[in-house]
This record gives structure tokens, sequence and C-alpha cells, in this order.
């Protein structure tokens, strides 16, 4: 009976140690958001002569993702500018020296699909944060005064093949586990490219956090924006609801704002450059007048230290009553 009562105990003690393990590593575990990007981010050229053509390469690079096993990536961009003849895989490519298979290799007017997956390797390809792998190098060639942009196609913003399939980025791992890359679970960016013109700046901006709350400070990053043939020298928001209109002039791309009424608000940023080009984007956003929710992180030093507590008491407890048992045995 005193054996039986004493595993008991001890298994309460083992489930709230581990417990408390899991706690803590449920929500200390950093989100692992992979970036994919352009380099470089931006190609300007000044002029051509007529009837000819510049070439240039643009590498699509990922960084921060872990165990690449397979991927499929997307390129988008504007055939009226810009045309992508072919593709290359250099030094630095993400499998270079591995076995790989290539599962789709596509380019046509308006889009480049390109596939590949490894070949009998027990664990996939790790990026860090600090460091980049190419996926592919696009081969360009550009003719006609103007800007265009290539773009990453991702899940919420995929390109439409033959007007029937979609296709978007995706990684696969080891596991053949699918990441299809959305705008909110990747860092995403673009590749401006300019010729023979002065181009206005290209404007893009996030708020932070997605849930809007009243009197909750938001956080208005405009970092993404950037002129392909000079530099932005000013920002304004303008945040606008019925009436009301707040202004912030700036020249920093990060501005902080707090919503004091619940409501629809719309947020208009115009990013002004160097040559007095400006460019506005807009974007409606709704903020919610709610109790803060509650946070379980900012009790975890709590819920750690008791359930530490409760296991020593349960040790000693069960320690004296060891003891205790041997006396009386005696």
């Amino acid at each position: 009976m005193k054996r039986s009562r004493t595993l008991t105990i001890i298994s309460i003690m083992s489930f709230l140690l581990v417990t408390a393990t899991l706690i803590n590593l449920a929500f200390s575990a950093p989100e692992q958001k992979p970036k994919l990007y352009f380099d470089p981010e931006v190609v300007y050229v000044a002029s051509v002569e007529p009837g000819q053509k510049v070439n240039f390469t643009v590498d699509v690079c990922v960084s921060n993702i872990e165990d690449v096993y397979a991927y499929q990536i997307v390129i988008k961009y504007n055939t009226t500018f810009l045309d992508i003849y072919d593709i290359d895989f250099p030094p630095g490519y993400i499998f270079e020296g591995l076995p790989v298979i290539e599962l789709e290799k596509y380019i046509e007017p308006g889009y480049v699909i390109v596939g590949r997956t490894l070949m009998g390797e027990a664990s996939g390809v790790t990026v860090p944060a600090s460091q980049g792998k190419i996926l592919v190098r696009l081969l360009c060639s550009i003719g006609m005064n103007g800007t265009t942009y290539l773009q990453i196609a991702t899940v919420d913003k995929p390109i439409i093949r033959s007007g029937l399939y979609e296709a978007y980025t995706y990684f696969m791992d080891s596991n053949l586990e699918y990441k299809e890359i959305s705008s909110s679970n990747a860092d995403i960016g673009t590749c401006a490219i300019t010729l023979g013109m002065e181009t206005p700046p290209y404007a893009a901006f996030a708020i932070f956090p997605t849930e809007l709350l009243v009197n909750k400070t938001v956080i208005l990053n405009a970092s993404k924006s950037f002129d392909p043939d000079g530099y932005i020298v000013y920002y304004y928001w303008e945040i606008v609801r019925g009436d009301f209109c707040y202004v912030i002039n700036t020249t920093d791309p990060i501005a902080y704002y707090n919503f004091t009424y619940p409501g629809i608000y719309n947020v208009t940023l115009c990013v002004v450059d160097n040559d007095g080009f400006s460019t506005t984007l807009s974007q409606e956003v709704k903020v919610n007048y709610i109790p803060d929710p509650f946070d379980i992180k900012e009790l975890l030093p709590f819920i750690t230290i008791v359930l530490v507590v409760a296991i020593a008491f349960t040790s000693i407890y069960v320690i004296l009553r060891v003891k205790a048992g041997q006396r009386f045995k005696e």
C-alpha cells in the first residue's frame, strides 16, 4: 500500500516537472520565419542605345530556414519591360555539390517556376539567418525605358498557369512536410529594375501587431520602401477615421501611433524621393476595443517557481514517509 502511494506521488512529481518544461519550451521558442530576397534588390541602368538591350542577372536567395529537402520557387514579372530568357545555379546555390532531381523548370512570359529536390540525402540543408543561399539565378534582359519589379509568388498571391492552376513558392523538409510560403509567414523582398528614366519611389509598409487594440502602441513600418534611382527623403503618414485625420511627417521609415477609438481607419503612406517624385499607398485597418488578452507568458516565472516548490515539498514528504516507515518496522 505504501509502495503504491509512493509511486503515485513520484508520478505526480514527474508530471509537474514535465509540464513546467513543456510550458517554458512552448512559449519561449522563437518562430522560424524564413527570408526570401533578391540580390541585388535594385537594378538601375541610366540609358542604352535605341534598339539595344541590357543583360544582367538577379539571384533569388533564402536565409533563416531549416531542413530544406526540396523547394519550388515561383517568380512573376511584367513582360512589357523585362525578359527572363534563362536560369542558372551558380556557386552559392543551396544544393551545391549534392545530388538533385529537377522537378520543375518553366520559363514562360510573366513567370518562372523552378523546382528541385535532393536525392538520397538523410536530411535537408539548413541556412542560418546570418547567411544566404541562392535558390536560382535569373538571366534577364531589358530594353524599354521604365520601371518593373520581380516578385515572389506566394500561396496568398499565386500565379495562375493556363488560366486554371495556381503556382506558388513552397519548401519541403526531409520528413516530406510542406511549408507553403505566404506574405505572413515569411519575410519577402522584391527587386526593382529601372532603365533610362528617373522613376518614383516604391512604397510599402506593414503595421504591427496585426490585431490592433485601442490605446496600444502600433508600429508603422515603411522600411521596405525604396527609390530605385536615388533615396527616400520623407515619409508622410495619414491616419483617417471619418472627419478625424492625424498626420505624421518624418525622415524615419518607422513611426508609432496609438489608436484612441475603435473603428475602421484608413492608413496612408506617401514616400517622397530626392528627385521630388512621390508614391502613395493606403490600407484599411480595424481597431478593436477589447480588454487586453491574458498572456500566460507573464505568469511563466511564477508557474515555474510554484511547480519547483511543489516538487521540492513532495520530495521531502516522500523521504519523510519512507524514513517513518523504516523506523516503524524497526
